[in-house]
């Protein structure tokens, strides 16, 4: 009985610590893309040519509060989702996500000499 409370503990201490794991890669992988979030139009509002400077200010500043919202309403819905699952169901879902990060990032690493 001790065994088992035990073993449990340290699949506990482990699942914790995959998901601390996760949650800092997710960190990484989206503070990159905030970085970049740049003053400048997007699609296709660049293509007007006659936007004064206040009306630009104004769409960016609208299109970068659309974003965070999305992202807000995303991470939401990840947490609601992650709350009906059981511990190994969200060890699954974490393992499959730092799966996904290494394959996305072995994509976009270039070989040496190129």
């Amino acid at each position: 009985m001790q065994k088992s409370k035990w073993v449990s503990g340290i699949g506990a201490l482990i699942l914790g610590a995959a998901m601390v794991a996760g949650q800092q890669q997710r960190q990484a992988t989206t503070q990159p893309a905030r970085a970049r979030q740049s003053r400048r139009l997007v699609q296709p509002w660049t293509q007007i040519k006659d936007l004064n400077e206040d009306v630009k200010t104004k769409i960016i500043d609208i299109h970068r509060k659309s974003v965070e919202e999305r992202a807000a309403i995303t991470a939401k819905e990840r947490q609601d989702i992650m709350a009906l699952l059981t511990d190994d169901q969200k060890k699954q879902v974490n393992d499959y996500e730092v799966q996904r990060a290494r394959t996305r990032r072995a994509a976009t690493t270039r070989p040496a000499g190129q």
